[in-house]
């Protein structure tokens, strides 16, 4: 069992949708920190082969290969202010721990290295919406998700704005995310919550009192200033600045809509997101766009099948593999 004085939420969303800006609004809450992103979290599953499922308690020697994970990790040496060894060194000193209990150690560990509140915590990363929610569910039982979504339009100019990623690349990825979000709220509707990227930013307060409610927790004015606790973006990593320059001031609207205003889309391109999205777009709001002529089968689309049908068979993949180290304890 994990510590019973905390609580754990996961944050995710498609690329380029808000999910730092997210996580700097919730850890601006003084009972709630959730830590940056890293690969470690992802890597623990696909070393099941050399770990016990992770429900089951580690012996020293399954903790020192743990930990090998993590001092590989160059994400989360990172971490600003959290001191990697030390934390390794704490959870050398645990007897027989299970992994969550480990994670749970990591999340706290950077609570307190930023003077963050540790009632509820937790991570920010997009594989939470690529299958690995559910399996965190798993390890987690008392967790709750918090997804953030964005116009595809809107995201994917982005993407090829910033990300340096092929069309083809940035299609696959953010629907192959809004598919698993979707299912996810599907098998867990009390533990997920949705928030959409244009109502965080034109409406804060209502959003933040909504996610508040839904966490069981009182809204704190701070959320709304969250940009206030990012000055010089400290409670980012190293690349934090470069990749996501509007974290260190308020809500910005302005970039609502700029796919259309900046005209950075071509109408095939548009067809394409509309055509393979139109049920997502319908799910969480956003219209589709009266000018797209009729859609016609091409590559794009083809590659984004195959990237979809690869992505979910990776997750099923792990899935069987825990099933099968859970029959053999």
């Amino acid at each position: 069992m994990t510590s019973r004085f905390h609580k754990h939420l996961f944050v995710s969303g498609p690329s380029r949708c808000g999910t730092t800006m997210l996580r700097l609004v919730l850890s601006s809450h003084p009972d709630i920190t959730i830590t940056p992103e890293a690969r470690f979290i992802t890597s623990i599953f696909c070393a099941l082969p050399y770990l016990p499922y992770p429900t089951k308690r580690l012996n020293q020697q399954e903790v020192m290969y743990f930990l090998e994970l993590l001092r590989a990790e160059k994400k989360l040496k990172a971490w600003p202010g959290l001191n990697t060894e030390r934390l390794c060194n704490d959870m050398l000193a645990a007897h027989m721990p299970t992994m969550p209990e480990l994670l749970d150690k990591i999340f706290v560990g950077f609570a307190k290295a930023v003077n963050g509140g540790d009632a509820i915590v937790g991570n920010k990363k997009g594989a939470y919406a690529l299958g690995y929610g559910s399996l965190y569910k798993q390890m987690f039982p008392d967790a709750k998700f918090i997804f953030i979504v964005r116009d595809p339009r809107d995201a994917i100019a982005s993407i090829l704005k910033n990300v340096d990623a092929s069309f083809r690349y940035a299609l696959s990825t953010y629907f192959t995310r809004f598919a698993y979000i979707y299912s996810m709220c599907t098998h867990y509707a009390q533990d997920s919550l949705v928030v959409r990227y244009e109502d965080v930013v034109n409406n804060p307060k209502k959003i933040c009192e909504r996610i508040c409610s839904f966490l069981e927790v009182t809204f704190h004015e701070k959320m709304i200033d969250f940009y206030k606790n990012n000055k010089d973006y400290r409670l980012l990593s190293s690349a934090g600045s470069r990749h996501h320059p509007h974290t260190n001031g308020p809500f910005d609207a302005t970039r609502i809509g700029q796919w259309e205003s900046d005209q950075s889309l071509t109408n095939d391109q548009i067809a394409t997101i509309e055509k393979i999205g139109k049920k997502y777009m319908a799910q969480w709001g956003y219209a589709l766009s009266a000018q797209v002529k009729r859609y016609s089968f091409n590559t794009d689309i083809c590659k984004y099948y195959v990237d979809l049908c690869g992505r979910k068979a990776v997750t099923h993949a792990l899935h069987r593999r825990w099933q099968k180290q859970i029959k053999k304890g």
